[in-house]
């Protein structure tokens, strides 16, 4: 219901601002009604081109940095690390770097780094990336674990191993895990109530958490949406941080662009 409020009194400031330019062309112009409604139409739709061309302009390129920590993911989900080899390296982590090119256009690199849960500089090590063009901040990736023989009919040939995903949901974005239902409803057992009695779409999603869209700019949420005037995106990002604990996230004190989850680093920085 605020939402819709909102939406009204932002239509209605476009039509008092449409409505005065009219009334400027017919009482001091000296127009005739169907002139000024007419010019003062073409007005109003060239100053909203004009401001939407001028957010584009000035549009300032941006990094997201996603840390996965598959530690506390194999901790909670009851999982064991993956058995290696005793030449082999360090079990290697995914960290997702989305740079902001444009004000519709994102390029993903990948990294493979050694950096364990607690060592979060994010810097490259045995580095085999890739880089692809996207318009959403949107990953998913296959939980290193070591798995129980798995018993199930797995005629439709689905992978047995948990996935982690991060996606654009409708409040914010999601993530958590997907896994095949009949494997999770007998692994499920064994685990604490917290993670076991989490809902389970039909599919085999089970969302772990949400970030609000406050942390990343307007433009990634509505690049597929209508445009609309007087968006009060500023006013929200200041106040996302106040429902941020409530989602299990914590800001750093040092960096404020800087988040922290259970599961989840993620770091905002400007290019």
């Amino acid at each position: 219901m605020v939402n819709v409020i909102k939406r009204l009194l932002e239509r209605s400031r476009l039509v008092l601002i449409a409505a005065a330019i009219i009334a400027v062309f017919h009482y001091f112009g000296g127009f005739r009604e169907p002139g000024s409604i007419l010019l003062g139409a073409s007005f109003t739709l060239v100053a909203v081109w004009l401001y939407e061309l001028r957010r584009l302009a000035t549009f300032k390129p941006y990094g997201i940095t996603i840390y996965i920590n598959f530690d506390a993911l194999r901790d909670d989900l009851g999982l064991s690390k993956t058995d290696k080899p005793p030449d082999a390296y360090e079990p290697m982590y995914d960290v997702h770097e989305f740079t902001a090119i444009s004000a519709a256009l994102f390029t993903h690199c990948r990294r493979y780094t050694a950096t364990s849960a607690t060592e979060l500089n994010l810097a490259d090590r045995y580095a085999r990336s890739y880089e692809e063009y996207c318009s959403v901040i949107a990953f998913r990736d296959e939980i290193p674990c070591a798995l129980k023989p798995v018993q199930f009919d797995n005629s439709e040939n689905r992978n047995p191993f948990p996935w982690f995903f991060f996606r654009p949901g409708r409040d914010g974005y999601q993530f958590g895990i997907k896994v095949v239902p009949k494997w999770w409803s007998e692994h499920s057992k064994q685990l604490s109530p917290r993670v076991r009695d989490l809902p389970i779409s039909y599919d085999g999603v089970i969302v772990l958490g949400q970030l609000l869209y406050g942390y990343i700019p307007d433009h990634v949420r509505r690049w597929n949406e209508p445009v609309e005037l007087f968006y009060p995106f500023h006013r929200w990002q200041r106040q996302w941080k106040a429902k941020l604990a409530k989602c299990g996230w914590t800001v750093s004190e040092d960096e404020p662009g800087d988040l922290d989850h259970r599961y989840l680093h993620i770091s905002q920085r400007n290019i």
